[in-house]
């Protein structure tokens, strides 16, 4: 019995001593990686087989859309715009239109698209948009754990129409995303401000 206290005693002796100066861990608070923006510069967009100009920023790159789910797609103005600096794409398609009926079912078919992200979204913001050329719109902010986070139509009501969606090339959270998603609004209000029909 002796022994076995004796046992007790260094044993606990020893954890007491062992532990001395040791500091319990606390978790380090959750933060989010540091991004380096680019200094905001424009390039023209004038492509011959678009009809329309705007000014898209020079950090990204022009990809012409040859192919639509194995197809052809439904005109040849259907292109991407790569944000390779962060990671992202804006997608864009172009329809041109004879009558009013064409452009309601065209907006119809934008707001569709943008419901489709309704089961995970968090909210949605329509705002409309326009420029001095006379078009006009409409941008969605959809926000929570959604695939694209902002999209828009641009039309002179007449004769063309021209929608975009922002898709980032990886999966994360919504909220460490933010910061990016509102870096690229200002580069869509510019293009949306200096866009052209031809």
């Amino acid at each position: 019995m002796k022994r076995s206290i004796f046992i007790f005693s260094i044993t606990t002796l020893f954890i007491f001593f062992s532990c001395e100066g040791e500091r319990a861990s606390t978790p380090r608070p959750h933060s989010y990686p540091r991004i380096e923006f680019s200094d905001r510069t424009y390039s023209q967009f004038e492509e011959n087989y678009c009809p329309f100009t705007f000014e898209y920023p020079e950090r990204s790159t022009i990809n012409r859309k040859k192919f639509f789910y194995n197809d052809d797609p439904i005109h040849n103005c259907w292109f991407n715009l790569s944000l390779n600096d962060l990671n992202a794409t804006l997608y864009f398609t172009y329809q041109s239109i004879d009558n009013s009926s064409e452009y309601e079912k065209l907006v119809d078919d934008a707001f569709t698209m943008v419901s489709k992200h309704n089961t995970k979204a968090n909210s949605r913001e329509e705002s409309r948009v326009g420029n001095s050329d006379g078009l006009e719109g409409i941008l969605f902010e959809i926000g929570g754990p959604v695939a694209s986070p902002l999209q828009f139509y641009l039309s002179d009501g007449k004769s063309h129409f021209m929608r975009a969606s922002l898709y980032y090339n990886q999966s994360s959270a919504s909220d460490s995303l933010q910061i990016v998603t509102d870096y690229i609004k200002e580069d869509i209000l510019h293009l949306i401000g200096t866009s052209s029909f031809l």
